[in-house]
């Protein structure tokens, strides 16, 4: 507040300043006006000096022309009337020119008057321009001490708003931090918000889930007692598998031994699977579906052994070669679609009928010719092709009732 007053006195005393100097400068031009004035009169006195100098020459000049005419006049062979013209027209420019003398004469005595007035004038403001100089020579210097003071006010100023600036950018800034903590802290407000409605929440799921717990416990107490159970009985089956394994085994050479026949092959396949593969031209002749008697005694034999696994299912499979059906017989079989259906529903029938195999155990598949085991290019490989494969699958029993011995878990 005080830098301020200071600042404003200092501008005030340099606009009073600034005003006395403007007062002496007027004044200052108006010598220079008055010195101006002189000058240009003294000019045009000389000039009307000149003037009149020629005006008196001319005047005497004509006097002298009239002197000579009224001279010549008087003699005795005077001029004609046309001499006398001109002497009347010379007086008359002699006077007209002493009057213009006399006017002349009358300009000069003012004039010369004026120019006194105007040097008289010259003098005094020639007194009071020294004294203008000597003051303004002052006013100067105090002008430059006013100007000092000002610029070290300005600058002090300049520095007051520099830093006012400089305050105002940090109060922005701080206000733009505070906008920021005020949003931030609204949006952590309203997480809070939503994380404890999500901690209310999870605690009603954990009281919930503690309840589940307490009645899963229970049920595994009951559930430990039936997978001991279950246990037992898995054993049980592990142990009939491994019996049943070597009853087949026993079975297999047995009727390995009984068959004696390279048309009749058994193996035992993945997934506890068995696959016994019945060449076709031991059960039927070629392009019939009716059982030979060595078939039907090979079949009889191979019930025998099924009968020993009553748990399994049995697939019947009909497959043969790429021969065309033709004659006769291509009204009944028209295609080997039907050929190699026909050959696994006569062997199904007569497990059923002839061999006292279960029907519901049974099922029945024709492939045709597009599962051969050789290619269909000779004779030989062509009579591998025609064959029934009759599998004896996996027990799926035993999975299904250990899944339902198990605990239901939510």
């Amino acid at each position: 507040m005080l830098t301020g007053v200071v600042i404003y006195r200092v501008i005030i005393g340099a606009l009073v300043a600034s005003t006395a100097m403007t007062g002496w400068t007027a004044y200052y031009f108006e010598v220079d006006a008055a010195r101006r004035h002189r000058q240009k009169s003294a000019v045009m006195e000389t000039q009307l000096t000149k003037q009149i100098t020629a005006l008196q020459r001319r005047s005497d000049t004509v006097r002298q022309a009239c002197d000579a005419r009224q001279k010549a006049a008087s003699e005795p062979d005077a001029a004609d009337s046309r001499t006398e013209t001109q002497l009347v027209t010379r007086l008359a420019e002699r006077d007209d020119l002493n009057s213009r003398v006399d006017t002349a004469r009358t300009d000069q005595t003012r004039i010369a008057e004026e120019l006194q007035a105007m040097l008289s004038e010259r003098d005094r403001l020639a007194a009071q321009l020294d004294s203008a100089k000597g003051a303004q020579a002052e006013l100067r210097t105090a002008l430059k001490a006013n100007k000092a003071r000002i610029n070290a006010a300005v600058a002090e100023l300049e520095g007051s708003q520099r830093q006012r600036a400089t305050l105002q950018e940090r109060q922005q800034r701080l206000r733009t931090r505070l906008d920021a903590a005020i949003e931030k802290q609204s949006k952590l407000r309203a997480r809070l918000q939503a994380t404890k409605k999500r901690i209310d929440a999870k605690q009603l799921e954990l009281r919930a889930a503690k309840e589940k717990l307490d009645k899963l416990q229970s049920n595994l107490s009951d559930a430990t007692g039936r997978i001991a159970r279950l246990t037992t009985a898995v054993d049980r089956a592990e142990q009939a598998r491994q019996q049943e394994i070597e009853r087949f085994e026993q079975l297999k050479i047995a009727l390995e031994n009984k068959l004696r026949s390279q048309e009749i092959t058994i193996e035992r396949l993945r997934n506890d699977r068995t696959l016994i593969r019945v060449g076709g031209d031991i059960l039927f002749s070629l392009g019939s579906a009716e059982l030979k008697p060595n078939g039907a005694e090979a079949l009889r034999l191979i019930a025998e052994a099924l009968k020993e696994f009553p748990g399994r299912q049995v697939s019947l499979e009909g497959h043969t070669d790429n021969l065309t059906i033709g004659g006769a017989l291509s009204e009944i079989y028209p295609s080997n679609w039907e050929l190699s259906a026909a050959r696994g529903a006569r062997a199904a029938r007569f497990l059923q009928t002839e061999a006292g195999i279960d029907p519901r155990r049974l099922r029945v598949v024709g492939y045709s010719e597009y599962r051969p085991v050789a290619p269909n290019d000779e004779p030989g490989r062509r009579a591998r092709n025609r064959r029934i494969e009759i599998m004896l699958l996996p027990r799926a029993k035993n999975v299904s009732v250990k899944q339902a011995e198990l605990p239901h878990t939510p």
